[in-house]
């Protein structure tokens, strides 16, 4: 995998990131992101924006990698019954002699970080939303009697 795929992933991760925490932010420090667009200009905030999107993507993959490492390990065990010696010569035998077959898995563990970082994305921003709703005004909840 070149640099630049990588860098690309992390600036995926990292602008779920930003989503959600400009949802967090907003509802706890009282913020108009509304307002936002309307102060500054997209070309005064690109390169600091880029560079706090790829902070919080390598953040974010790291404390994926984390949480979904137990689960790998989880199925790695129950894949190779605790033998890691099998598991280790199995990606040996990739890198020797599958180029096709170590490209494919490069590109697996490509979507899969990127899943992760998704999936814990996802869930900190179903936190963040929830927690936006329950500080709105009764006023701005459409729905609720």
């Amino acid at each position: 995998m070149t640099t630049t795929h990588l860098f690309a992933e992390l600036l995926v991760i990292g602008f779920g990131s930003l989503v959600w925490l400009a949802v967090l932010g907003a509802s706890l420090f009282g913020w108009d992101l509304s307002q936002v667009s309307k102060d500054i200009s997209l070309w005064e905030v690109l390169l600091p924006v880029l560079s706090l999107v790829y902070v919080l993507g390598i953040l974010t993959d790291r404390v994926a990698d984390w949480l979904f490492d137990r689960l790998d390990l989880r199925y790695r065990a129950r894949y190779f019954a605790g033998d890691t010696d099998r598991f280790y010569e199995a990606r040996r035998l990739l890198v020797y002699y599958g180029d096709l077959l170590w490209s494919h898995l490069e590109y697996g563990r490509s979507r899969m970080r990127i899943c992760r970082g998704s999936a814990l994305n996802a869930l900190v921003f179903l936190i963040s939303i929830n927690i936006a709703w329950a500080r709105a005004p009764a006023s701005d909840q459409p729905g609720l009697l």
